[in-house]
């Protein structure tokens, strides 16, 4: 089934050459958006509807605002997407310590799993 994405052409065309102009290094949809003047959300969903027809693809995956490698930068002509890199475990350990010792306040999980462990 094709997605419907409500563009008016002005947007489309913007898009599209801010798209193209970055070249092969790949821009963000929030970089896309920026350049295009609209909201990412526009950007991304016509980013998929351009990799539903094999328009555009992955060149690389940046680290978002907690640092993990979860934001596509997108680049024009179709191929193969760039493979996501993974966190080592050595590497969520070393961030975990680290959240720790800063005196971060625990996450969900933490406070969850010390709270079984009270009540057993």
């Amino acid at each position: 089934m094709d997605t419907v994405v409500k563009v008016n052409v002005a947007k489309f065309v913007d898009l599209l050459s801010s798209l193209i102009q970055v070249g092969d290094s790949g821009a963000t949809c929030f970089q896309l958006g920026e350049m295009a003047e609209c909201s990412h959300y526009t950007a991304q969903r016509m980013m998929k509807l351009f990799r539903s027809k094999n328009m555009v693809r992955v060149v690389d995956w940046t680290p978002d605002s907690k640092g993990r490698n979860s934001t596509p930068a997108y680049a024009w002509g179709g191929g193969e997407d760039a493979p996501r890199k993974p966190m080592s475990r050595e590497e969520i350990y070393r961030r975990y310590k680290a959240r720790k010792k800063s005196g971060r306040p625990p996450t969900k999980y933490q406070r969850n799993a010390a709270m079984k462990y009270l009540f057993q």
